[in-house]
């Protein structure tokens, strides 16, 4: 275990190809612990065979711990592309589709809040050039940003 819980998450908005990408960032042992936690699953995603097994537990979790929602719209749909385990963390990579510009989007992180109350989850968001960083906890799980 590690005395520090945080994830971190890369969000790329490509205004021209109406897509989003998503990369998230999570200790491997927190992860499994929250599967096992939620789930009462032993969640082992060292082994490739077991990515289908485990998608659609993983992409249920995402939907309704990370949501993104756009121009004040419905919950955008989240694919998940893939996953790479780098020594003691998991990137999951995420693609999104957008049928219109985005000019509003409203982001709601709750990633590993039902296991750590001291969690904290880092998001860069990149635009047009521009990187902006914010912060979700505990107390602050949503944030409300102006794309234009």
């Amino acid at each position: 275990m590690h005395p520090v819980h945080v994830s971190v998450s890369n969000l790329e908005y490509f205004k021209d190809k109406n897509k989003i990408e998503l990369s998230i960032k999570i200790f491997e042992d927190d992860f499994r612990l929250l599967f096992f936690h939620l789930n009462e699953v032993e969640v082992d995603l060292r082994t490739e065979s077991n990515y289908n097994r485990y998608k659609e537990l993983i992409k249920a979790y995402f939907e309704t711990h990370f949501i993104l929602e756009a121009n004040n719209e419905n919950a955008l749909k989240l694919t998940i592309v893939n996953w790479k385990i780098n020594d003691d963390a998991i990137w999951f990579n995420l693609a999104i589709n957008v049928n219109q510009e985005v000019k509003y989007l409203k982001i709601t992180n709750k990633m590993l809040l039902d296991l750590y109350f001291d969690q904290k989850n880092l998001l860069i968001l990149k635009t047009e050039g521009k990187e902006v960083g914010y912060q979700f906890d505990y107390k602050i799980t949503e944030k409300e940003i102006n794309l234009k």
